[in-house]
């Protein structure tokens, strides 16, 4: 996926499939097949 705008931030949602991506002005939500990886650390 291409954003428009250059990304700031990406993190999963709590289902592990959907993804965010934050940029200055936008917020992308992306659903993937796969699970994501779940933080070190809060």
């Amino acid at each position: 996926m291409q954003t428009f705008e250059s990304p700031t931030n990406c993190a999963w949602g709590d289902d592990g499939k959907t993804l965010y991506i934050t940029a200055v002005t936008s917020l992308y939500k992306i659903h993937v097949n796969v699970v994501g990886e779940k933080a070190a650390f809060n």
